[in-house]
């Protein structure tokens, strides 16, 4: 029989001295991305429905050039709206958008020092 390796020992332990040591960074950082969480989050749910379909829909028009994208854009953010998860939907984008900001401020950087 082969020996199994303790390999969820070692991530807890790992998982541990990091809370341990490194608690207060690590709070610091949540600390700051759940305030940029929240003001997107915040401007997002401020600006009415009807208002962010129409800017989105413009700016896919003006990034692609096409009619029919902005057209499904629209369409799409419509039924979003229509069936009752706008709310919720505007959570899942302030996500995605302090997400990633977050991996664009350590990727370029990353980037640069490996080239």
């Amino acid at each position: 029989m082969i020996p199994k390796i303790p390999l969820g020992e070692w991530v807890e332990l790992l998982v541990d001295w990091i809370a341990i040591n490194l608690g207060f960074l690590l709070d610091g950082i949540s600390s700051i991305l759940e305030w940029i969480l929240d003001l997107v989050s915040t401007i997002l749910g401020v600006v009415p429905s009807l208002a962010l379909i129409l800017i989105l829909a413009v700016l896919a028009y003006f990034l692609s050039k096409k009619v029919l994208l902005s057209v499904g854009v629209a369409l799409g953010l419509f039924l979003i709206d229509n069936m009752g998860l706008w709310d919720l939907a505007m959570e899942t984008l302030s996500l995605v958008l302090v997400a990633a900001g977050v991996a664009v401020i350590i990727g370029i950087p990353l980037g640069i020092a490996a080239s």
